[in-house]
């Protein structure tokens, strides 16, 4: 009963977001939303081969509870940054060498053996944990422990050629734990943000007691499957309003858990769903979300409002649990919630200048409790994710047979071209 009510209250909180940047995107978006006949899409005879560009963009992301000031409390899930890039030059620096090699052991590699449309993603992310009091340097035995990650990660995503409406993706994360970088951070801010005659924010005391104190290698894998299964059909260049998709998703590492993805846009956008992400970093730093990774003819405006809903099952969490390192305070499994719910709503803009494109995301995001101590707690923060694309390569077009442009949803499919 108290989970389901914990659930009813972060639903409620997220849907007053959604409502609310719905609103807004709906009036900014109006004249884009009018109907309009769809470009008939090209049949793959008239497309030249497929080129994913060396290129095709940077994105840096910031995620802090600070970003939704009525819920500022800086715990839990205290903040985030990130630097993301993608393009074809991170397979050609053999970046993806390690990855290539654990998809191998999964039976990943047949997976993206099925179609020739690749698509390359990079990111540095760093994430913080922290219980509820810092202005004490004690463990806190009913709270969760501080933690941090510092992490590479490398992302491949392989889209179905037929036509656009499938596709899956592995990632690799290679990271350290417990390194000081998130005490330095968190204090400088909290310096900055108080007064002269304030005393909060607190300087941050427990840092020497986070997992893994000192630093521990860690890494986390990840395998995701995600289908368009009701809205405008994938259509590179085209115009669409609204696409609902869903998935499954499996990460195995330092966050071992089972997710399914449920995800729903409406606006105006000319991105395709697989270029497209509700979960930001997740604390998990598991990947590029929210950034144009394919090369297109031309950048347009796009505006649009999204949200997203992840059940997620958890079998470890490492900044929780603890790792190999002995840590100060730890938490057993039986005190870890193994059921989470993850709820997220935001609104996207992207405006092209002189060819070249940029794009801002906000998302309000909201987590279930993940622990079960005395003090456990939902959790709500916000993200905002700044991003540029370069002027497109004209030719850069998929080569593959695409969906019959006729407004028809996901199961009218072209025949392919021979």
């Amino acid at each position: 009963m108290r989970t389901y009510c914990t659930v009813r209250r972060i639903a409620r909180r997220v849907a007053r977001h959604v409502v609310r940047l719905a609103l807004v995107a709906g009036c900014l978006a109006l004249p884009g939303l009018a109907p309009a006949q769809q470009p008939t899409p090209p049949t793959a005879a008239e497309l030249p081969p497929y080129d994913e560009g060396r290129f095709t963009g940077f994105g840096v992301l910031a995620e802090n509870d600070a970003l939704l000031p009525a819920d500022n409390r800086d715990r839990n899930y205290t903040g985030a940054f990130g630097f993301q890039w993608s393009g074809g030059f991170v397979e050609r620096a053999r970046l993806t060498v390690p990855l290539m090699l654990v998809d191998r052991l999964t039976q990943m590699t047949r997976a993206h053996a099925r179609s020739p449309m690749h698509i390359h993603g990079l990111q540095l992310i760093g994430t913080a944990f922290t219980p509820d009091s810092l202005n004490t340097a004690d463990v806190i035995p009913d709270d969760r422990p501080y933690g941090s990650i510092l992490g590479l990660t490398v992302r491949r995503v392989t889209v179905r050629d037929s036509d656009m409406a499938l596709a899956w993706s592995s990632d690799l994360t290679l990271g350290v734990l417990g390194l000081p970088l998130a005490r330095e951070v968190q204090t400088v801010i909290h310096r900055a943000l108080r007064g002269p005659n304030d005393s909060t924010p607190y300087d941050p005391l427990g840092w020497h007691n986070q997992i893994s104190d000192g630093g521990e290698p860690t890494l986390l894998y990840r395998a995701t499957v995600e289908r368009l299964v009701y809205g405008d059909p994938p259509n590179p260049g085209a115009r669409k309003h609204l696409q609902v998709t869903a998935g499954l998703q499996g990460s195995a590492g330092y966050y071992t858990n089972l997710a399914a993805l449920l995800t729903a846009r409406a606006g105006a956008f000319q991105s395709e769903f697989w270029e497209f992400g509700t979960g930001g970093s997740s604390g998990t730093a598991s990947g590029v979300a929210n950034q144009r990774l394919a090369p297109s003819t031309e950048h347009r405006h796009e505006l649009y409002a999204f949200i997203g809903m992840r059940p997620r099952v958890v079998a470890y969490n490492a900044l929780l649990q603890g790792q190999f390192r002995e840590s100060v305070h730890t938490l057993p499994s039986r005190d870890v919630e193994h059921l989470l719910l993850e709820l997220d709503a935001g609104i996207a803009l992207t405006i092209p200048i002189r060819r070249h494109a940029l794009g801002v995301v906000f998302t309000a995001s909201g987590r279930t409790p993940e622990h079960r101590r005395a003090l456990r707690r939902t959790h709500r923060w916000g993200s905002v994710l700044l991003t540029w694309r370069p002027p497109p390569a004209r030719e850069a077009m998929p080569a593959m047979s695409l969906r019959e442009s006729s407004g028809a949803g996901p199961s009218h499919v072209r025949e392919r071209a021979p």
